[in-house]
């Protein structure tokens, strides 16, 4: 890249992050993959649900959950 031409011939606008955001999500994934997205883009979708499965296999087993609790970054006063 030319730095002179960079500097002379680059417009720069202000602009709201809606206003632009779409162009370059498209720009980025493609018109296929905003349609039609693939099995890991609707996993929040199933959020409830595994948040539910997780709850249920760890529920009853305090030494999972202090073991989980213990690999969090949190500070001390958030931990459990």
């Amino acid at each position: 890249m030319n730095p002179e031409t960079y500097t002379t011939q680059t417009v720069s606008m202000q602009g709201d992050y809606s206003t632009y955001m779409p162009f370059l999500v498209r720009a980025l994934v493609g018109k296929e993959l905003l349609h039609n997205p693939p099995e890991p883009l609707r996993l929040y979708g199933k959020r409830e649900a595994l948040k539910d499965r997780l709850l249920a296999a760890i529920g009853d087993d305090e030494g999972a959950m202090k073991e989980m609790m213990a690999s969090l970054s949190l500070p001390l006063g958030l931990k459990v």
